[in-house]
């Protein structure tokens, strides 16, 4: 889970600084063993070997010595970095979807951009290419152009749908 590769790299570790991302963190994530002898759901963020955080979620028991004194304490622990990008991904789609009728209300936005873009059009032929109402109605026709983008754009991304890939160089 670390990333390390031998038992030996392991035990050499700080807890406080090799393995929690936060050292304050380590601290505040064992403070209950002083109250309680376990706990669970615990959740931090620890570190691979390469620096990269990831977080865990933890349930522990505090093992006590004969004297009643804290001996170790052991625990399960499972690497819950996944589940919460898809819970962060969940939560951006809906951000985008705030009714269920969002897809819906689409071709709403898009009826008036093709209206735009018509009517341009329709101006366009009806004036000279010397007019100068020309450059104008060029405009209009590049804002609707601009707005039914958009309008695809925000579709597709509220269904997390890839537009268009291009190879960056």
């Amino acid at each position: 889970m670390l990333g390390y590769t031998s038992e030996q790299e392991v035990i050499g570790l700080r807890m406080a600084t090799d393995v929690y991302h936060h050292a304050e963190e380590r601290e505040v994530a064992t403070a209950w063993c002083r109250q309680q002898d376990s706990v669970q759901g615990i959740e931090v963020d620890w570190k691979h070997k390469d620096g990269r955080p990831f977080t865990i979620r933890c349930d522990a028991h505090v093992v006590r010595d004969r004297d009643g004194n804290l001996e170790f304490l052991e625990g399960f622990i499972e690497d819950i970095s996944e589940r919460r990008a898809m819970e962060m991904q969940l939560r951006q789609g809906r951000k985008w979807r705030p009714s269920a009728g969002w897809r819906g209300n689409c071709p709403r936005f898009q009826q008036p951009a093709r209206v735009i873009i018509g009517y341009g059009d329709f101006v366009s032929e009806q004036i000279g290419a010397d007019s100068p109402l020309r450059n104008p109605v060029e405009q209009i026709k590049k804002a609707g152009d601009r707005a039914s983008a958009l309008t695809r754009q925000l579709l597709a991304f509220s269904r997390q749908q890839v537009l268009e890939t291009k190879v960056l160089t």
